[in-house]
């Protein structure tokens, strides 16, 4: 029997969204005559019938996917909520709703209160950006009621969850021992600045970067590795004491968007414009400090992309059984320079998707 030819197939055929897809088979606005030909010549290929659309259409409004999310920092989370908005939008047209819950980044209360009062059985799947490893507990509840989970973001890759999307955590952080070992010469002494010290982004991007100055850079001595807790004081106080100990070449590699964002406040409020930073994330404050030469280098995790394909690939799957070739979809890291800065908007990588 032969495969059923679905709009999500044309679309990954295509390299397209799905929205953009049924735009181009019920002749809406909203893409260019070259992306309608492109989708029109792939679905005759494919054999698609137009009928096939009206089994899910006959399923207007009665799926429904909880996305839950940090609430801050906003600048990194406004691409997210964007990519959410835009996922909401494609996947409507299968009669699949979204509904967002955000909680609060200080510490892990809040979170689990936000996933505790969840009502799981109004929901036929849930995505999670997790801050805290105690929220496997509640992938791994939801999943026992039926209710598949799939993670964006930030993993926890020892719960039961569906499959995960997002950056490659030890990767990103070899990444960035790679440019602060070239920064640095192969000499000097090297600090490393995070939060939530014992989630897996900053575990898997610490080590990551550990493993590149090992290997490649052992004339660097790295000199400490500490948890900024979203405080900019602390921060500051954690570089004076770096810089206080170390008398050669410095450089500083942030594993998260917050604390890039308080390392290069920091370092402006000390005026040092000689330690080389490497962090993540771009957004207009992180831009301009590029931009100043006060960061010589971004790491970006493509946010947007993130929270889009997560609710997408969700959406296949409680709609046409679709099941990932495997547990981590990861995103390739990008590297934003001062020479190609301009080429993101808003911490969104243009020319990448359709904004």
């Amino acid at each position: 029997m032969a495969e059923k030819v679905t709009i999500a197939k044309i679309a990954q055929a295509c390299g397209t969204s799905i929205g953009t897809v049924d735009r181009a088979l019920n002749k809406r606005s909203g893409i260019s005559p070259k992306t309608r030909a492109l989708v029109l010549e792939t679905a005759e290929k494919m054999g698609y019938k137009t009928n096939k659309l009206a089994g899910a259409l006959s399923r207007r409004n009665s799926k429904r996917i909880a996305v839950i999310y940090p609430s801050a920092p906003e600048d990194f989370y406004s691409c997210m909520e964007k990519g959410i908005a835009k996922a909401a939008e494609d996947i409507s047209i299968y009669g699949v709703e979204i509904e967002s819950f955000r909680y609060g980044v200080e510490g892990a209360e809040d979170e689990k209160r936000v996933l505790q009062n969840l009502d799981a059985e109004k929901y036929d799947a849930i995505a999670i950006d997790p801050l805290h490893s105690e929220s496997s507990y509640f992938v791994d509840r939801f999943s026992a009621l039926g209710k598949p989970v799939a993670l964006f973001n930030n993993d926890l890759p020892e719960s039961s969850r569906l499959f995960f999307v997002g950056g490659d955590a030890a990767q990103s952080g070899r990444i960035g021992g790679d440019i602060l070992g070239h920064l640095l010469c192969g000499s000097g002494c090297a600090a490393v600045l995070g939060n939530f010290i014992n989630s897996m982004p900053f575990l898997g991007r610490f080590e990551g970067f550990c493993q590149s100055m090992e290997r490649y850079y052992p004339g660097i001595q790295i000199k400490a590795g500490t948890d900024c807790r979203h405080d900019e004081s602390i921060t500051e106080e954690n570089i004076k004491n770096f810089v206080g100990s170390c008398h050669s070449r410095l450089g500083i590699f942030c594993t998260s968007y917050s604390s890039t964002l308080s390392a290069i406040q920091a370092l402006e409020k000390l005026g040092r414009t000689d330690i080389a930073l490497v962090g993540y994330d771009v957004s207009a404050r992180t831009s301009l400090a590029v931009k100043q030469g006060r960061c010589k280098a971004l790491i970006y995790q493509d946010p947007y992309r993130q929270a889009y394909q997560v609710l997408e690939l969700l959406s296949r799957h409680i709609l046409e059984g679709w099941e990932s070739p495997q547990k981590e979809l990861f995103i390739p890291s990008r590297i934003a320079f001062r020479q190609n800065i301009e080429d993101f908007s808003d911490g969104i990588m243009l020319g990448d998707i359709q904004i």
